[in-house]
């Protein structure tokens, strides 16, 4: 008998990989703070901060005060749990769908379960007709 299902194994490789991600934010935003700090004191070692390595260059985030940057950095942690909530409840919603189709699989397909049901369906049928 199986332990745990393909299913799981996917759920669990899934949350496993946003936790992953959560912890690089852990540890890239105080990495970024200390680098703006680092920029604007501007003894030209950083003279900026990197390009985005995947999103375009906004100038909004380039100025020289890096203020919109500031203002969203205090609000990460907030919003990294809510991503987290969000993208865990999803890929346990997939989870529930797949072990569905595991079980149906396991159980020789939809098809048979579908002709199990119509010759349920037609003994209920059968049975109505008869009274005590």
């Amino acid at each position: 008998m199986r332990k745990h299902s393909e299913s799981y194994f996917k759920l669990k490789s899934q949350i496993q990989e946003s936790l992953d991600f959560i912890i690089l934010c852990c540890y890239a935003v105080p990495s970024l703070n200390a680098y703006m700090k680092a920029v604007e004191l501007g003894n030209g070692k950083p003279d900026k901060l990197p390009d985005p390595d995947h999103f375009k260059k906004n100038p909004e985030y380039e100025n020289a005060d890096h203020s919109r940057l500031k203002e969203i950095k205090p609000n990460y942690q907030k919003t990294l749990g809510k991503l987290l909530l969000i993208s865990s409840f999803t890929y346990f919603e997939y989870y529930i769908s797949n072990v569905i189709e595991e079980f149906f699989d396991l159980n020789g397909g939809r098809e048979n379960f579908k002709s199990l049901l119509k010759k349920l369906y037609s003994c209920i049928s059968i049975l109505k007709n008869y009274t005590l």
